[in-house]
């Protein structure tokens, strides 16, 4: 029962570091996730009056 835990444990962590690891590469990338790195629009500061 003991190794089945530990490995159970170890495909978990496995694939959880497997998820983080392809969101970081999308977001850096900007492929296929919510938010990314570089904005989708790109905004002009308003000038200043002087």
């Amino acid at each position: 029962m003991t190794k089945f835990l530990s490995a159970a444990y170890g495909v978990a962590c496995y694939w959880v570091f497997l998820g983080t690891f392809l969101y970081a590469a999308g977001f850096v990338g900007n492929l296929l996730v919510p938010k990314s790195l570089t904005p989708v629009r790109w905004c002009r500061l308003p000038r200043r009056s002087s």
